[in-house]
């Protein structure tokens, strides 16, 4: 018998095949272009042929398209009709699902045909959230159990309202309760983890961080015959301990697919494949598209809203050198930060590399492609010392390669992702990428002094940053403040109330350098 295991992950609210750069943008990616593969894939299996399908979260959040149904049309709903017409057998929650509250997700949610798994997400009275850790799927004679986990990190990036009385577990501490048991109910047993890998472990911490740690522990676990992977975004299809796993991306640029022989009477795996199926060649899927056509028109409309008028200079051509040798529009968004809290240091990250910064007239779809998240803005109260740390934290992103500073790599990309790299408004700083890991940084100033280890900041950032996460220096005890209104709206303001004022030469700029001193 033939199983094939076909896996979408980290959507991020891109059904159609665009970034919405321009009205126009077209890419090789989205849900409508992964719907025809899967649909296809299941046409053509044979009598031997068992097709499992899996949503593994992170679906209703990162795209103007879920901005817009958020904002305008009050709920995200109309993504899971979407995902409902291409019958998953199970589906899991990303930690992106909770961005917009637990009211909006549980609206959205009602709509929902699918079995939405939740093992180690649990209720007030200890039971997974939504009542379901795992579904059992019978097809062609052969029973497959898929456990749903989360990564237990969700509380240090989400705000407790949107979360209140919901419970994170260890997901290999429930992965291990429940992989014995599920044995003994079925011939094999599937997890889909919505986590990563622990190649992001930090030489500066010691310790992994987002969890990631986790899905190479849970590939140790007996009895778990195939893993699937996601969150970090990235494209892996290997095996790990023995055992096949994925991890297909973002914004539906790939299928992932696992594919298990398995002998027809003792059903025990012969053979194991992990493969990215690319949907670049696909044509989007018409009952998908038609299904939502008319909010992806509403959204275009609503995207090209001009907002306000800037100087030239603030448009970012090439972000990996933004992140190395600084820009204006980082130095726009730390002001906009600033101003707005009144912190005396601030903290960006440049998301991903679709990055564009603003040209001379800024319109809705400007500030939703630069800053995607609805994220809010936290103060924390910071020693020297944390900040330090926090900096050498950044500094361990880069790497000496043939001659010239880069982005350090591991197996599967960048060891620390993009959105996990900050660069920094009202101090003066050096990194020296030539030095060891954990002591880079070489220069260290705030108003001209250098920064004491006991000594006291207000530190601005996006909540997600201030309640840890990837930098365990921060607590969320440090936060005297929270805003109560998105960094988008806020972006929106600053620009609005500085209309025709803003150039480059007025925005303050700190010594930011990264450098390679010999060794």
């Amino acid at each position: 018998m033939h199983i094939k295991i076909l896996v979408t992950s980290d959507i991020h609210g891109h059904v159609f095949p665009t970034l919405y750069c321009t009205k126009h943008d077209q890419k090789s990616l989205g849900l409508a272009k992964a719907a025809s593969l899967i649909k296809r894939i299941h046409k053509q299996a044979t009598k031997d042929t068992i097709v499992i399908t899996i949503e593994n979260g992170d679906l209703l959040q990162g795209s103007p398209l879920t901005s817009y149904l958020e904002k305008c049309e009050k709920s995200v709903a109309p993504l899971i009709e979407a995902v409902n017409l291409l019958h998953y057998d199970a589906g899991v929650l990303g930690n992106h699902e909770f961005d917009y509250g637990r009211f909006s997700l549980e609206k959205a949610l009602q709509v929902r045909k699918y079995p939405l798994l939740c093992a180690n997400i649990l209720d007030e009275e200890g039971q997974p959230y939504f009542g379901r850790a795992y579904t059992i799927v019978e097809k062609k004679g052969v029973k497959i159990a898929i456990l749903g986990l989360t990564t237990q990190f969700v509380p240090h990036w989400e705000p407790a309202q949107n979360i209140t009385g919901l419970h994170f577990e260890s997901a290999v501490a429930t992965a291990k309760k429940y992989v014995p048991f599920l044995q003994k109910q079925a011939d094999l047993v599937l997890v889909s983890y919505h986590g990563g890998y622990g190649e992001l472990v930090t030489e500066v911490a010691g310790e992994p961080i987002d969890g990631a740690d986790e899905a190479f522990a849970l590939s140790k676990i007996p009895g778990v015959a195939a893993l699937i992977t996601g969150h970090q975004h990235r494209r892996i299809a290997t095996h790990v301990n023995g055992v096949p796993t994925i991890q297909p991306g973002q914004n539906g640029e790939y299928v992932g697919m696992i594919e298990l022989e398995v002998a027809c009477k003792s059903k025990t795996i012969q053979q194991s494949h992990a493969t990215l199926l690319p949907v670049a060649h696909e044509q989007p899927d018409k009952e998908i598209s038609a299904l939502l056509e008319c909010f992806e028109q509403r959204t275009q409309k609503w995207l090209v809203q001009p907002l306000a008028r800037l100087g030239a200079g603030f448009q970012l051509k090439n972000p990996a050198q933004a992140r190395l040798e600084g820009h204006p529009f980082v130095d726009l968004l730390n002001q906009v930060q600033l101003e707005a809290t009144g912190a005396e240091i601030s903290a960006v990250a440049l998301y991903s590399d679709a990055v564009t910064g603003f040209s001379e007239q800024v319109t809705i779809r400007d500030v939703k492609r630069n800053y995607p998240f609805e994220n809010k803005l936290a103060v924390l109260q910071i020693t020297g010392a944390q900040l330090r740390a926090a900096l050498e934290q950044n500094a361990a992103y880069w790497d000496i390669q043939a001659g010239k500073i880069g982005v350090r790599q591991g197996a599967y990309g960048p060891l620390i992702p993009h959105y996990n790299y900050d660069l920094y408004a009202g101090i003066d700083y050096v990194i020296d990428v030539a030095q060891p890991v954990g002591e880079r940084l070489i220069k260290l100033k705030y108003q001209g002094k250098p920064v004491q280890a006991t000594q006291q900041f207000r530190l601005v950032v996006s909540q997600y940053r201030a309640l840890g996460g990837a930098f365990r220096m921060y607590t969320p005890k440090q936060i005297v403040f929270v805003c109560t209104r998105s960094m988008p709206e806020m972006i929106t303001d600053y620009l609005q109330k500085n209309e025709g004022l803003l150039t480059p030469r007025k925005i303050k700029h700190n010594i930011y350098q990264v450098i390679m001193t010999g060794r």
